[in-house]
């Protein structure tokens, strides 16, 4: 027994001699930097694959040379040492279309292969996992347009300073660690552990980098920088993409790697990526993948995107390093464009865990205490890449750049402005109350003042007041309210309001807005009645997708139109008391728990809405009716076809109400700008129900249809119906009321964003 355990352990000793490790970088020859997914060949066509770094490791007997290769680069091959870097040299890179010789493509088999086995290797089609990652995103000047004007650093004092001043530092340093935890199905949390931002106290670019890129190359459509591209490996992508096998690689385990190369192919026009890609014949998974939108964006901002997958079970992948890169074409720098360079690593993957535990998915991002205070020491524990002097230096001049130019400020009145706020201190100017149009008011001018969380997280107070020139009237109202909570998710408040509202109207009017289409139907709306109201509101967010508000009002209506009703003939001013419930229900809404507020995500659909209203008769209260109004808004994205949105609303009230409680037939004609959610050939007031279903159909081909240089327009087509009732006509006197009973329907074409301005 001991001499077949001596006999193994000499022969295990004699492999040990003639095994070596081999660990180099690939490099790219003018930047410097790693060469992610790079082909590292030896012995007879085996091999590794460099990691998004550019870094390989490999065990091998005797290896005298390796060959380096990757797509847009040319081929190398050198003699081994223990431990090398290896440049690459860029070529251009030819990704034309060929003309194939007989036979099948053997790329197209390839990609059918990932196509088939695309739901078993998406990261979410498992039951629960959870995973860290660390994120660094860094911007500064663009090394190769720099490159190209080192002759000038003599002559160009700036330019020497630039160049000193990038030596040295980054523009702009972010640092995360995050815990993600999933359930099946689409159930995600992430939370922060430690965040740090270059020159600002507050947490506002955390989650910067994770939303640059989705999280997985499998889903249907891939999200770079907020837009969505369509995934070329989907069984409808492949007629419209252009696939070409660039390589294959043998790994030691035994198992292939192919190499493909993917374009959208000439002539369609969609929203396509350019890439490559490397396929594991173990699983048909995603080894690492590149893509960038195959046409550059006009306003000068490309990204490109680099994901990598590791095995952690029997044939399942998952992420496991994704790298961003943002070149800022018209962001400059003494002529130098400035670049974004983004690293995410993530580790600690388990799959199927107990660790999963508890969580609300409605909170997609979330904080933990102290992941702001004591940033420093938890990174300085977790980091995937060396911490640089460069790097100490970056959040040293920044933040005390940060400090001396209250950066934090300015990004918190720069978030005011994107949110319709000017903040002066702590009020802020609502911008949509400085002007309004209509065709009772004529130009309405307005001035609003509303106190801000600079001034206290737990209440607010605000107040309006507005002129309209044609009416010669002046509105105006105040309010407040008190939250019980520092994200504001319950509250009390009271507001007072002597204006305008429109007859029959079931859903609150928004003052005009340019960047709200919807809004412009406020133009042609003439049916006014004067309304002085109280009213107490109560809200309260249910896991973040619910809310809630219950209403108690008393208004006093007065019609500015000929109008009585009744058997009687009342005019003049009608008096109501409310009691009310409104609900909006969005079940794929998603928010941000920063650590004094919440922010909404994206309004994904679809969004459920329900108003009740009760009338009560008494001595504030002149009527005694229900009333109900729902709205239910969803949208659907076909591949390669477009989005189809739909909108459908409806309404109920008693039929012993005037029409002020009724239900308008909400056209628009008369404006001049295409209003979605309304009948734009229908005039205003020719329609009052008391009942009504309405549907709002549209599909829009986006520039599926025509993309040229000057001129691609979103072409949409809609088709819209309403059928409404109107009950006991003889009780409304000096207005005519009309329904659609008989269905009213239109349907047209609409041109959006027909120029390209960049």
């Amino acid at each position: 027994m001991s001499r077949n355990i001596l006999i193994i352990w000499l022969i295990f000793l004699s492999s040990a001699a003639f095994t070596q490790t081999y660990e180099g970088q690939v490099i790219h020859s003018e930047t410097k930097r790693g060469v992610p997914f790079a082909n590292i060949r030896y012995n007879n066509n085996q091999g590794v694959i460099s990691d998004i770094d550019g870094f390989y490791s490999f065990n091998a007997e005797d290896v005298d040379s390796i060959t380096v290769s990757y797509v847009g680069f040319e081929t190398v091959t050198v003699a081994t040492e223990r431990e090398q870097q290896i440049e690459l040299t860029p070529k251009t890179i030819d990704l034309q279309e060929v003309v194939i010789g007989p036979g099948p493509n053997p790329a197209l088999r390839i990609v059918r292969k990932v196509i088939e086995n695309r739901d078993r290797n998406n990261p979410e089609s498992i039951d629960s996992y959870t995973m860290k990652a660390y994120d660094k995103l860094v911007f500064t000047i663009h090394e190769d347009s720099l490159a190209k004007q080192r002759d000038q650093l003599e002559s160009d004092t700036s330019l020497r300073e630039l160049v000193k001043f990038f030596d040295k530092q980054h523009l702009f340093l972010v640092e995360n660690l995050t815990e993600t935890k999933y359930e099946y199905p689409r159930k995600r949390q992430e939370k922060v552990l430690a965040t740090r931002t270059s020159g600002f106290q507050s947490p506002i670019f955390t989650f910067l980098l994770s939303q640059l890129q989705s999280n997985s190359f499998y889903k249907k459509q891939i999200r770079i920088a907020g837009k969505t591209y369509i995934n070329p490996f989907l069984k409808g992508s492949m007629p419209k993409y252009w696939f070409r096998m660039e390589d294959t690689i043998v790994h030691q385990a035994g198992d292939t790697g192919f190499i493909v190369s993917y374009r959208p192919r000439k002539g369609v026009n969609f929203e396509g990526l350019k890439g490559v890609v490397t396929v594991n014949n173990k699983g048909w998974a995603f080894e690492n993948i590149t893509a960038e939108p195959a046409e550059a964006d006009e306003a000068g901002i490309n990204i490109k995107i680099e994901q990598n997958y590791q095995e952690i079970q029997n044939n399942r992948w998952f992420p496991s390093q994704q790298n961003t890169m943002i070149f800022l074409g018209t962001v400059q720098a003494n002529g130098i464009p400035l670049i974004g360079r983004g690293k995410r690593y993530i580790f600690d993957v388990r799959v199927n865990s107990k660790d999963v535990g508890n969580f609300n998915p409605a909170i997609a991002l979330d904080y933990a205490k102290g992941a702001v205070d004591n940033a420093g020491e938890v990174l300085t524990n977790f980091r995937r890449v060396p911490f640089t002097e460069k790097d100490l230096e970056t959040y040293r001049v920044i933040d005390s750049l940060g400090k001396a130019e209250n950066l934090s400020g300015r990004i918190e009145s720069a978030r005011a402005l994107i949110n319709g706020e000017l903040k002066l201190g702590v009020v802020s100017l609502p911008l949509n109350t400085l002007l309004n149009k209509n065709r009772y008011e004529g130009w309405r001018a307005g001035l609003g003042l509303k106190t801000n969380r600079g001034l206290s997280d737990y209440f607010g107070l605000s107040a309006y007041g507005a002129y309209g020139f044609k009416d010669k009237g002046l509105k105006y109202g105040a309010g407040g309210s008190i939250y019980f909570d520092r994200y504001r998710r319950h509250s009390l408040g009271y507001q007072y309001k002597n204006d305008l509202v429109e007859a029959g109207e079931f859903t609150h009017r928004k003052n005009l807005s340019i960047t709200d289409p919807r809004t412009y139907r406020n133009f042609g709306v003439k049916a006014f009645s004067e309304s002085v109201s109280q009213q107490v509101t109560f809200e309260t967010r249910i896991r973040s997708v619910l809310k809630l508000s219950a209403t108690l009002q008393t208004e006093e209506l007065s019609p500015v139109f000929n109008y009585s009703f009744g058997a009687h003939g009342q005019s003049g001013a009608f008096r109501f008391l409310e009691a009310g419930l409104k609900i909006r229900y969005a079940p794929g809404e998603r928010v941000a728990r920063q650590p004094k507020r919440e922010v909404i995500l994206a309004s994904k659909l679809p969004v459920l809405r329900l108003n009740y209203q009760r009338g009560i008769k008494g001595s504030e209260g002149e009527f005694d009716y229900h009333r109900v109004f729902f709205r239910v808004i969803d949208e659907m994205d076909i591949n390669l076809v477009g989005t189809t949105s739909w909108q459908l609303e409806g309404g109920y009230v008693d039929d012993d109400v005037p029409v002020m409680k009724m239900f308008h037939g909400k056209g628009s004609d008369g404006t001049f700008l295409f209003s979605p959610g309304s009948f734009n050939t229908m005039a205003f007031g020719e329609f009052y129900h008391h009942q009504f279903l309405s549907l709002y159909l549209s599909h829009n081909f986006h520039q599926l249809l025509w993309k040229g240089s000057w001129l691609s327009p979103d072409i949409s087509l809609h088709h819209h119906m309403i059928f409404g009732k109107a009950s006991r006509k003889e009780l409304h006197s000096g207005l005519e009321i009309n329904d659609t009973r008989k269905g009213y329907f239109e349907s047209g074409i609409n041109l959006g964003n027909i120029l390209k301005l960049g």
